[in-house]
């Protein structure tokens, strides 16, 4: 008797879908923190990889190969100050197609420690980024000095080439 009237009461009928819900929840927003601390750290770890490229392209046809990894390990441990990162380590590969031209591959390497998702069972997410460039990756952003470029033409006046690596060569 106790036990159906038990059953048909609907009053805090939210209460137990609560309990239910709560548990998943709270897991899936712990989830949502480790994600964003790891992208956090694989954006900073891009941006650091992109100066070291940036800067090995302009020495890297002059060195050979254990050099060039030895000074992007140098540079992007510089620039790269993250210290919940677990084993950064960069690996560099430098090739020459052909004469005069070359192509430089970054790859860049850690670990997080996960806050929340090691209740889970993963304790650690893997990061990883790579760069690409060469001499022909990049392509002329200033190329005409004159009305239209002010930038080109300020450069040109200060007795440079007017010339910046920014942007992707179009493909």
């Amino acid at each position: 008797m106790q036990f159906r009237r038990f059953l048909a009461d609907r009053r805090g009928g939210a209460a137990p879908f609560l309990a239910l819900t709560i548990i998943p929840l709270m897991g899936l927003l712990g989830a949502a923190v480790d994600y964003s601390r790891a992208n956090a750290a694989r954006t900073a770890m891009q941006s650091a990889l992109d100066a070291t490229a940036l800067s090995l392209s302009k020495t890297a046809q002059g060195m050979d190969g254990a050099a060039i990894s030895a000074q992007a390990s140098q540079v992007f441990n510089a620039l790269f100050d993250r210290p919940e990162v677990l084993g950064g380590s960069v690996t560099a590969e430098f090739s020459s197609p052909q004469q005069g031209n070359f192509v430089l591959d970054l790859a860049a390497t850690g670990s997080i420690k996960t806050a929340f998702a090691g209740l889970l069972g993963q304790s650690e997410l893997p990061l990883g980024t790579a760069v690409h460039t060469g001499d022909d990756f990049y392509w002329t952003v200033l190329l005409k000095p004159g009305i239209m470029n002010p930038v080109a033409q300020s450069v040109q006046e200060a007795g440079r080439a007017p010339r910046a690596i920014l942007l992707p060569h179009p493909k």
